[in-house]
């Protein structure tokens, strides 16, 4: 009988290495808390589960799957917590679920965002922009930071892009802030919230800024600039 080789499975550390190569956490807003926010480093990791917030029900599904790991975008400690019990209706019963069942909890959220390949760049990739570059590049590397510059397609208007996110991204609905007809040439994308960062740019009627979600005062920044969103 031949002999079956065995791998040995990574261990929590390992997967963080991977996941700082792919977003280095150096490259993280000052404010942000990412990495590894619960866990035993040493434990063995077989199954991971992805996911966008740290719900209830992710946790659940985490359990029926038997996953040693989650990979939350956005980090479901981000201020300070002062207790850790169940049952309660705040992050840390999660917290406490994923401890109790042996699960590491990690989020890389802005790292992600400023890597390269990370979802700046992916949202920048689905509007159809080019010669994309940062928007707010980080020390060292001008070539990776926060946000996306980038040419969009000759006659793209407000109009079609909005509907060719919507398309791509699989969003039940888009909003916008401008006139639908108008020609956009250059897209400022910035995933999340992206508050005053697109403003620090000279803005014209041909720019589009991208966002994930946008303040009502901001919308109304984006009109008496002149610019789309």
């Amino acid at each position: 009988m031949a002999n079956r080789k065995t791998t040995r499975p990574i261990s929590v550390a390992g997967v963080c290495d991977v996941l700082d190569q792919l977003a280095p956490l150096r490259l993280a807003q000052s404010w942000d808390n990412v990495g590894l926010l619960a866990g035993h480093r040493g434990r063995a990791v077989r199954r991971i589960l992805v996911c966008i917030d740290l719900m209830p029900a992710v946790v659940s599904e985490a359990i029926k799957r038997r996953c040693d790991m989650i990979v939350a975008y956005h980090p479901p400690i981000f201020r300070p917590i002062t207790r850790l019990v169940r049952p309660s209706d705040g992050m840390e019963a999660q917290i406490v679920r994923c401890l109790s069942r042996g699960i590491a909890v990690y989020s890389p959220h802005t790292a992600l965002d400023a890597a390269a390949g990370g979802t700046n760049d992916v949202l920048a990739s689905l509007c159809g922009a080019t010669q994309q570059t940062p928007l707010e590049p980080s020390d060292g590397d001008p070539s990776i930071g926060m946000g996306r510059i980038g040419e969009l397609p000759a006659n793209t208007t407000l109009q079609s892009l909005a509907r060719a996110l919507k398309r791509r991204t699989k969003a039940r609905c888009v909003s916008i802030v401008g006139d639908r007809v108008r020609v956009v040439r250059r897209a400022i994308v910035v995933v999340g919230a992206a508050g005053d960062l697109p403003f620090k740019l000279e803005l014209g009627k041909h720019d589009v800024i991208v966002t994930g979600e946008m303040r009502h005062h901001d919308a109304l920044r984006v009109q008496r600039v002149g610019c789309s969103a």
